[in-house]
């Protein structure tokens, strides 16, 4: 069952920025690196990310961070937490800044996902249903694949898209050897592919190379 609530409220341009700055990263690097952003095979962007993770066991936690940025449109900057050897989401924000800005937080709670997002119209508050293994993803935000990495072939999660306000349905995964061509030359990779939703292909040692969304509109690839 989902709630909503929206607001008004007279310090949103102040709200907006708190709410969505990413929390300091830090422990162990993870991965670091650069994709560019393609839309329709046109170059629009550069997404500049990195992945930390701190603790071992049941108290790990990896936070992932990023940078988008878009020719013509929104810088997009994000947070992503993930807890225990599951990698279950905990926390999450983005901050879309541009002609308008908004801002969305996700803080699981208990059976829940709970939402506050911030834009030019208000605030509105939400609740999703967390059913079974989840993942958070984002329109035009690749490193947030390189949770596919560890799925097993088969396995179902639920995507739940913040910054559209959307929670799809379950998702299967699919995973098969693939060769592909990365800054022009042949690489192994293992592409894993989530329904409809993408897909992302991973070199031999787990690094997240390239990321297709839907029918191929948006295709990120890693800056060798």
């Amino acid at each position: 069952m989902r709630t909503l609530k929206r607001r008004w409220t007279g310090w949103v341009s102040f709200a907006v920025v708190s709410a969505a700055i990413p929390h300091p990263a830090r422990g162990q690097l993870v991965d670091r690196g650069a994709f560019v952003l393609y839309r329709n095979g046109v170059e629009v962007g550069v997404e500049d990310f990195s992945i930390h993770r701190q603790g071992t066991g049941g108290a790990q936690l990896v936070v992932a961070t990023s940078m988008v940025r878009v020719r013509g449109g929104s810088t997009l900057t994000t947070s992503l937490s993930l807890a225990g050897p599951e990698m279950a989401p905990s926390e999450y924000s983005v901050m879309a800044a541009g002609a308008d800005t908004t801002s969305v937080r996700i803080v699981r709670a208990g059976r829940r996902f709970r939402s506050r997002r911030i834009d030019s119209a208000g605030e509105e508050e939400r609740a999703y249903p967390i059913r079974g293994a989840s993942v958070i993803l984002d329109a035009g935000v690749a490193h947030l694949y390189f949770v596919l990495a560890e799925l097993a072939d088969g396995s179902v999660v639920h995507p739940l898209m913040p910054l559209e306000g959307r929670q799809l349905g379950a998702a299967r995964v699919e995973r098969a050897a693939e060769t592909i061509r990365i800054g022009g030359a042949p690489t192994e990779t293992t592409r894993v592919r989530l329904g409809s939703v993408g897909e992302a292909w991973f070199d031999g040692s787990g690094r997240l190379l390239r990321v297709r969304v839907g029918e191929g509109g948006f295709v990120a690839e890693r800056r060798p």
